[in-house]
């Protein structure tokens, strides 16, 4: 068999066509395939303070709120979201990326609760209309 320059290019050109192709489904399922629990369709999750990656991955998993921690590591390693995760509680919906996810878990803006007051409330009674966390 006789090889010539015009079917090495080919075959090169085919190589980096099947690269391309295993990238962009590589990068389509750590970031974006979506996971489904069973169970309600919103799950609160509570970030503490002062935990780490691993700690907070391991939390979600328990939690059955991702399908793969090493996807999910992998996934904030590259977005350089792995230290910029916020202590908070949230409110998480079912059908979430990764990428879903690491944004709502990276998002500094405070969501505000509207609570309203009965007239004749008093200091010890206001703690009943008061969330926890």
């Amino acid at each position: 068999m006789e090889f010539s320059v015009f079917n090495i290019k080919r075959y090169y050109l085919y190589i980096f066509i099947l690269n391309i192709v295993m990238i962009s489904f590589s990068v389509y399922w750590i970031f974006f395939s979506k996971y489904y629990w069973d169970g309600p369709d919103e799950k609160k999750f509570t970030v503490e303070k002062g935990s780490g990656l691993n700690v907070i991955i391991d939390n979600l998993e328990k939690n059955d709120i991702i399908a793969d921690r090493s996807l999910f590591k992998i996934a904030a390693v590259l977005t350089f979201k792995d230290d910029n995760i916020i202590s908070n509680s949230y409110l998480l919906k079912n059908g979430m990326s990764n990428y879903d996810l690491l944004k709502i878990l990276t998002d500094n803006t405070v969501s505000l609760v509207k609570i309203i007051i009965p007239e004749g409330f008093t200091l010890k009674k206001l703690h009943l209309l008061l969330p926890r966390n």
